[in-house]
């Protein structure tokens, strides 16, 4: 009956081919899969976006655990699930009805074509990572010993916890679709613990856990460097050598074009009157530098989450996307070369940094006469874990005024952050 109702509805496949490269931008490996067609998938089974959207961890949520395994001295160790998507237990209701791709495809011996009813989600599928998510999200909430045993963090979908009612002991896990990594404490109970959900987790699925306590750690863009278990750095040092060699072919040496003066600030006085002629104006700037602005800016926009205090420059220069100058170009520059220049820099959380236990908040204001700019931060373990700068929505009379509403704002971020943190063991 299934199939009946899907006559008519067999979606296209192709085959794709993947390059995954390491943290030092080198080839690890070659390899090729089936894909399906999503944009035939959406249309023809009419895949809504709520039942095509799933989570992904917050850049803030990675930065609390990193901070919190400092204080608690945690171990980690990283994982990888092999093909995560096809691993997704879907619904008879979410099968999908398939060609096999061009120069795959076979025939019975009546000359009809054999199609593929899919018992497991394919890469491309629409709602695949959705189907993924809610598979491992069942494994890890559920009661022992069909589960982990884990809770799943009301502020960010994808951060499970658990503290043992017994030994007390902390396990985490944050969950960015097929990677993870998994904190636990360096005590008895601890490692116990560690080796149980290892051996479910490969009980379950198919995944590849790296070694424990890694002094260099690749995920999502940011190296984490710890040889201790209370100091943990992340910084972008892979991922700005990538935007160097894309964008500045490699050369942040200093010379006429690129002064030593870039080495020691994201910007300078020029970036205000930048700025102020280009929204005084809002002249059309042509395609090609739109396309090599907006391009740079989006690349540069990944680095400020390891790397808060180009934050500001960002920040104005996202103002005038659609229109830029030359001018406004030489200020995002500036900003890679700077970041070219200081690639080891980042945020290093410390465990024993006095007051470090605590959440400590900072929040400013530069007022002016339209709309003023907000900027905060948050320390945990000594470095920052949240922070953000924009515009005011709305014009203030004062500096004062100004203030508030930047405290205000700052305010509602300390509000989650510390209901998350609560929920990591303590």
């Amino acid at each position: 009956l299934q199939i009946l109702k899907m006559m008519g509805k067999a979606v296209e496949t192709m085959w794709a081919g993947r390059d995954k490269f390491g943290s030092d931008g080198k080839l690890l490996e070659k390899s090729a899969r089936a894909v399906l067609r999503g944009d035939i998938h959406g249309r023809v089974y009419k895949i809504g976006a709520n039942q095509a959207s799933s989570p992904t961890v917050m850049h803030s949520s990675l930065n609390c655990t990193d901070a919190v395994s400092a204080i608690r001295g945690q171990c980690i160790c990283p994982f990888d699930f092999t093909a995560a998507y096809v691993q997704g237990k879907q619904k008879p209701s979410e099968q999908v009805l398939a060609r096999a791709p061009p120069s795959f495809r076979t025939y019975d011996e009546r000359g009809v074509e054999i199609l593929w009813l899919m018992q497991a989600p394919l890469y491309g599928q629409v709602d695949a990572g959705a189907i993924w998510n809610r598979t491992f999200d069942e494994f890890a909430t559920a009661p022992k010993p069909e589960g982990m045993d884990y809770v799943r963090s009301l502020n960010d979908p994808c951060i499970y916890s658990r503290k043992d009612k017994k030994d007390a002991s902390v396990s985490t896990i944050p969950l960015y679709v097929d990677d993870g990594r998994l904190y636990f404490d360096n005590t008895e109970g601890g490692w116990k613990h560690f080796k149980e959900d290892k051996a479910m987790l490969e009980k379950r699925f198919t995944l590849k856990f790296g070694d424990v306590n890694p002094e260099e750690d690749y995920m999502l863009g940011a190296n984490r460097i710890s040889k201790d278990l209370n100091v943990v750095q992340i910084k972008a040092a892979s991922y700005i050598k990538k935007q160097v060699d894309r964008y500045a072919g490699g050369d942040v040496s200093v010379s006429a074009e690129r002064p030593a003066s870039w080495s020691y600030t994201p910007s300078g006085p020029e970036l205000m009157e930048e700025w102020e002629k280009a929204m005084a104006t809002r002249a059309s700037a042509d395609a090609k530098l739109k396309e090599e602005y907006q391009s740079l800016y989006g690349a540069l926009l990944h680095a400020q989450k390891f790397r808060p205090e180009i934050s500001a420059t960002l920040n104005l220069c996202a103002s005038c996307l659609t229109f830029p100058t030359e001018g406004l170009l030489r200020c995002l520059k500036r900003v890679l070369v700077y970041l070219g220049r200081s690639p080891n820099l980042g945020v290093t959380f410390n465990g024993k940094h006095p007051g470090g236990k605590k959440p400590v908040a900072y929040a400013d204001a530069n007022w002016t006469t339209t709309r003023a700019t907000s900027g905060f931060c948050i320390l945990l373990a000594g470095a920052v874990i949240s922070s953000g700068c924009h515009r005011q929505h709305c014009i203030t009379l004062s500096t004062c005024e100004a203030e508030i509403i930047a405290l205000s704002e700052a305010a509602k971020d300390v509000v989650y952050l510390r209901k998350f943190i609560s929920g990591l063991g303590d």
